[in-house]
């Protein structure tokens, strides 16, 4: 029953192979996921930067007052009224008193960015489906919340969540 000139692989050197692949696979696929898990946190870091640059700078601009008073680009009109430092009420917008959701087509109306952040969620544009929801806090800084599950006291980069 045995043919001299048949080639292939014998059942032990298939296990073996596979067995080989496993335990690289156990080795590389963790490393792989840190790199990704550092490269998203990187980028959350630099949209943080990029627009709470983008907010000070339109706070600072002279031409962007309302009522005599220095405006953060907040979406909606009320919102957008500064009353003392700190922005005024808006139930439409989000009545916890800790902060606002950016408008950022102002912000790239006004060239402070050139495109909206890819982490934006439609809280901030209306249309791009991001992962975060920018606001800015009574005190002039910039964060960030899960859009899905949105919430005060959860703010800052998620794990495995970019954009």
């Amino acid at each position: 029953m045995y043919r001299k000139n048949e080639k292939g692989f014998t059942l032990i050197e298939i296990l073996i192979a596979v067995a080989l692949l496993a335990i690289i696979s156990a080795v590389v696929i963790p490393n792989v996921t840190g790199y990704l898990g550092r490269g998203e946190s990187a980028a959350y870091k630099g949209d943080l930067r990029l627009i709470q640059s983008a907010v000070d700078g339109y706070y600072a601009d002279p031409a962007n007052r309302l009522t005599g008073k220095k405006a953060y680009p907040l979406k909606g009109t009320t919102a957008e009224k500064i009353s003392g430092g700190t922005p005024a009420g808006n139930g439409t917008i989000w009545t916890s008193g800790t902060g606002y959701f950016i408008n950022f087509t102002t912000l790239v109306t006004a060239k402070l960015i050139t495109d909206v952040p890819a982490s934006a969620s439609a809280d901030n544009t209306g249309g791009v489906s991001g992962s975060y929801s920018w606001f800015v806090k009574s005190d002039g800084k910039v964060d960030a919340a899960l859009a899905s599950s949105f919430s005060t006291t959860t703010t800052g980069f998620v794990d495995g969540v970019y954009p």
